[in-house]
């Protein structure tokens, strides 16, 4: 399935990884908000990981109302942690509360496993000329996902060395657009017909950075 939406990704604008990513993420949010809000595995997560990063909080607020049931779970919770933690002197107290996760967001845990298994469904689809294929005519991996897949590629050579000239090749155009942009910017030859130079930079901010929103 994952292969599938990759494929599809790539004949798309943008980071394939990243849209994948952003694809399945949504959907995990859309489970949460149909089912998973009062499921007790879920609840047990949110318990352990109960920090909720300002982007995810963002979500959640589209929810609504419907997460009373998901707060009065981790506010009981949290009185009896609380609770607990009165009746220990400083030492014990500082280890208990270091034992547990205050700070750990688990929608980005989630979040992190997902864009994993996508990173290595796509580096495993790299090993077909197809995917090759259909890769050099995309826009590539934002830079994160694109260290990420070295990194997961890194005893497949041919792979790695695919990417890498691939990459070197997409800068390399950017960074002649550029240097035309900035030749253009010169009021010698303001004259000079304006192209695609003059959205070079989007190209290069794209690169170095994702789609998330």
């Amino acid at each position: 399935m994952v292969e599938y939406e990759i494929k599809d990704a790539l004949l798309k604008k943008g980071c394939p990884v990243c849209s994948v990513l952003k694809k399945r993420t949504d959907e995990v949010l859309w489970w949460f908000e149909k089912e998973n809000y009062h499921e007790i595995e879920t609840l047990s997560k949110l318990q352990n990981n109960p920090f909720i990063c300002e982007r995810h909080k963002k979500d959640l607020l589209e929810i609504g109302n419907t997460l009373s049931v998901t707060f009065e779970f981790l506010i009981e919770k949290d009185m009896e942690f609380l609770a607990s933690l009165s009746k220990l002197k400083s030492k014990k107290l500082s280890q208990k509360i270091r034992h547990s996760r205050f700070d750990t967001c688990m929608f980005c845990i989630l979040e992190k496993d997902i864009e994993r298994f996508i990173v290595e469904k796509f580096v495993a689809m790299l090993s077909e000329n197809e995917t090759k294929k259909l890769y050099a005519k995309s826009d590539g991996l934002c830079r994160k996902h694109l260290f990420e897949s070295l990194l997961k590629a890194e005893k497949v050579n041919d792979i790695s060395e695919f990417l890498i000239q691939d990459t070197i090749l997409r800068l390399s155009k950017i960074d002649k657009l550029l240097k035309e942009f900035f030749h253009k910017s010169d009021y010698r030859f303001s004259d000079e017909k304006k192209g695609e130079e003059q959205n070079a930079w989007i190209d290069a901010l794209n690169f170095y950075s994702t789609n998330k929103k």
